[in-house]
């Protein structure tokens, strides 16, 4: 797996806060050759994940090697492009995080069949497939967000023993978030780290129950719903998070659309 991860290192340094089109990070503890006496954690994540595999290093202790890498801009196709391989030599007791769609939102695309076909393929270890955040204040936006993980949690999820869906937008609120409300700030990966650091540490491995330890929502709640709703032709979306939060705070098509255009000036 350190092969296939060292193409994404940056040629200077490792050190999260610089920016660059890829970024690797790796925990300073090395397995022991002889024995493995460490848990891997794997994260591949969009820029939301800057900074995130130093904190859960952090918190997951000298047990456990992370390695995170993050691409800035980057859709759920591309943070995952390369999955298959990365995951080859994972086992039963590590752990694959993915974070990852803000920008497929953007785009107005939701993500793949192919590339959710890859990774529901993948069996040897355990995946956490991080929900997409809420943007603050975007309810058009949000709409979009959350059918994007209506659909990862339908095609990853269900039935899946060694699949979980961590919902991000019911620990986070609006002071998890920098000031514009996309990313989020120091304050929310600290939160969202500790959080994850406890899943990891408290689920037996493989993942026999994700039931007892996953931290379901309304979009879990939600989406049963609205599969039968859809089956009548009448699909409607349910509450989200950011609609209660931000039921005062409008967004036109229009307006989104020239979000997605300032998006496509950056590629």
């Amino acid at each position: 797996m350190k092969n296939e991860i060292n193409k994404y290192r940056t040629k200077n340094s490792p050190d999260t806060s610089k920016v660059s089109d890829k970024e690797y990070v790796q925990g300073k503890a090395e397995k022991n050759q002889n024995k493995k006496t460490k848990f891997t954690v794997l994260l591949l994540a969009d820029s939301q994940g800057r900074g995130l595999a130093n904190q859960l290093q952090v918190n997951l202790g000298k047990d456990f090697s992370v390695n995170g890498i993050f691409k800035p801009n980057a859709t759920f196709e591309n943070v995952t492009a390369e999955v298959k391989s990365m995951t080859s030599n994972l086992t039963s007791e590590d752990f694959l995080i993915i974070l990852a769609g803000s920008n497929n939102a953007l785009d107005g695309k939701t993500v793949t069949t192919d590339n959710l076909s890859t990774i529901s393929n993948i069996e040897n270890t355990n995946v956490i497939i991080i929900a997409v955040p809420y943007w603050k204040g975007r309810p058009v936006l949000n709409e979009f967000i959350y059918k994007i993980n209506l659909q990862i949690y339908n095609e990853l999820v269900v039935g899946k023993q060694n699949f979980s869906l961590f919902d991000i937008n019911t620990i986070m609120n609006k002071t998890d978030f920098t000031f514009h409300g996309r990313h989020l700030n120091s304050k929310g990966k600290k939160k969202l780290s500790f959080r994850l650091s406890q899943l990891i540490t408290q689920t037996e491995r493989p993942i026999s129950n994700k039931m007892q330890w996953i931290n379901y929502s309304n979009l879990i709640t939600i989406s049963e719903n609205v599969t039968s709703i859809n089956s009548n032709n009448n699909f409607q979306l349910g509450q989200t998070a950011s609609s209660a939060l931000y039921p005062n705070l409008p967004q036109t098509d229009e307006e989104l659309q020239g979000f997605r255009l300032h998006r496509q000036s950056f590629l």
